[in-house]
């Protein structure tokens, strides 16, 4: 069922799992990428390029990082589609590798995105040395890792950015948690409870139904029948011998030939 699973996307989502538990290996990385190969997923394929390349990014393995990076950048484009964490990261990886010739630029341009990525634009302001830069998309970062409000955040970026904000100074800030009052319906949500109440009514009456079937009621004067006794089988007992009757063996070989004898003539 192919429009269910493609192969690589769940092998992909796990890798991404492992990253955030810091445990990922390229053994995850080459799983997913040969499964996605193999079904011809171009999705899970790029992604899988951008994961690794943060991945080497984060291990300060520069070059590495940049091929990765710029192979999932050069993929998102040739479909028409722009994927603003991955060139916000190859740009970091060029200005370490010192391959950025304009950096501010660059970092205007990739801040001015439809979408831009605070994490690591904050990352770049950082390495160029802007920290006013860096301070207002590390709390941009900040503001969009909490989400929902707790405990509903991205866990790891919310972590990233705050790491961030306490490595340039910048008080973390107080956000509220999650309110549930605010939350809007969802498409036909009135529907959806309503069939759900309908069906618990008509299992409880059912249940009600077969409970008083099981329930058998009597007159006041007619008790209901006691359960049936269980008739135990008598112990068999072997019968006993009468006082006078002999014990031992010799007695009873004696007894056996005294009633085989004749009786005694009399004259």
């Amino acid at each position: 069922m192919r429009y269910v699973y493609r192969p690589g996307e769940a092998e992909h989502w796990y890798a991404l799992f492992r990253f955030w538990q810091g445990d990922m290996s390229e053994e995850n990385l080459a799983h997913a990428e040969q499964l996605a190969r193999t079904g011809k997923n171009r999705g899970a394929i790029r992604h899988l390029h951008s994961l690794r390349g943060e991945w080497r990014l984060e291990r300060g393995e520069w070059a590495l990082a940049a091929v990765s990076l710029r192979e999932a950048v050069s993929m998102a484009r040739a479909v028409g589609q722009t994927d603003a964490d991955a060139e916000t990261r190859l740009a970091l990886t060029q200005f370490h590798l010192g391959q950025l010739a304009d950096a501010g630029g660059e970092a205007e341009r990739l801040a001015n995105a439809k979408q831009p990525a605070h994490r690591p634009l904050a990352d770049l302001w950082l390495a160029i040395g802007d920290h006013e830069q860096a301070k207002t998309h590390a709390l941009a970062a900040h503001k969009w890792a909490w989400a929902d409000g707790e405990p509903y955040v991205h866990r790891y970026e919310l972590t990233k950015a705050r790491a961030l904000l306490e490595k340039l100074g910048v008080p973390i800030p107080a956000r509220p948690p999650y309110d549930p009052s605010k939350d809007g319906k969802f498409p036909c949500e009135d529907e959806v409870v309503a069939a759900i109440e309908k069906l618990r009514a008509e299992r409880e009456a059912e249940e009600q139904s077969l409970k008083s079937a099981a329930d058998i009621s009597f007159p006041p004067n007619i008790s209901p029948p006691k359960p049936a006794r269980t008739l135990r089988p008598r112990a068999i007992t072997e019968p006993k011998d009468p006082p006078d009757a002999p014990s031992s063996p010799a007695q009873k070989k004696n007894a056996k030939r005294t009633q085989r004898r004749p009786p005694t003539r009399t004259n």
